[in-house]
Formats: C-alpha cells, sequence, structure tokens
C-alpha cells in the first residue's frame, strides 16, 4: 500500500512539474479526492537520555490510518503499562495514524506520523492519463 501511494504521488508531481513547466495555468477542472494532511506526530517513551521505554502497542501496529480514538492504546511500556491516546490537544480533528513503527523514524522521534483526511480539489489533468 505504501509503495502504491508513493508511485501515485510521484505521478501526481510528475504530471503537475509538465504543466508548470508549459508556463500555464493549472486548469479550472478538478476533481473531489480524499486526501490525507500531514497534522503531528507521536514520539516513542523515552527516558532522559534518549532511551526507549516502550514500543508500538500490537492493537497500533500496522493500521496505517486507522481512525484513532480517545483512550486507544498506542504505546506499550517496556513496565507493563500502556500509553492511551488523548484526543485531547487535537480537539474535534479525527486524527489517523501513519508510517507506524517505521524504522527509517527511530531516530527522527516519531513512533508514528498524524494526518487528517480533507477533501481536496485535484485539477483533472493531473490525474488523468
Amino acid at each position: 500500500e505504501a509503495k502504491e501511494a508513493i508511485d501515485l504521488a510521484l505521478e501526481f508531481i510528475e504530471k503537475h512539474n509538465k504543466v508548470a513547466e508549459k508556463g500555464t495555468n493549472i486548469p479550472e477542472e478538478t476533481a473531489k479526492m480524499d486526501v490525507f494532511r500531514r497534522i503531528g506526530s507521536c514520539d516513542y517513551p523515552r527516558d532522559n537520555e534518549g532511551n526507549l521505554l516502550g514500543m508500538i502497542h500490537h492493537s497500533l501496529q500496522g493500521n496505517d490510518f486507522c481512525v484513532l480514538n480517545d483512550g486507544d492504546p498506542i504505546l506499550q511500556l517496556f513496565d507493563g503499562s500502556v500509553q492511551k491516546w488523548d484526543q485531547s490537544e487535537f480537539g474535534n480533528t479525527i486524527v489517523h495514524p501513519y508510517f507506524i513503527n517505521e524504522a527509517a523514524y527511530y531516530e527522527k522521534g516519531v513512533a508514528f506520523a498524524l494526518a487528517e483526511k480533507v477533501l481536496a480539489d485535484i485539477p483533472l489533468s493531473l490525474v488523468k492519463g
């Protein structure tokens, strides 16, 4: 799924750049499409020296783009306790985690990224073959 999403994003960028190279404005004809917009990230729990104190909770692992509800388990701490999702920072925004437990993000302080789903207008010339 991630590879397909990346391939589609790269195709979109390539088509956008071709339109821009021609010096023309992006056409007005658009289609509505659900997209995910990054709104933040969540780090692993760490001690004062930066050592990991937990890992992704098994119920979240492998569930990219699911809906996070207040109180859902997100991290399993090594002491046996569970850290739960606190929705208060995001109010009524429906939050979707993605890039869950991606090894490339360990050093960046990201256990998972957070997104909201929004409806975007996508120029048809960028999505049609």
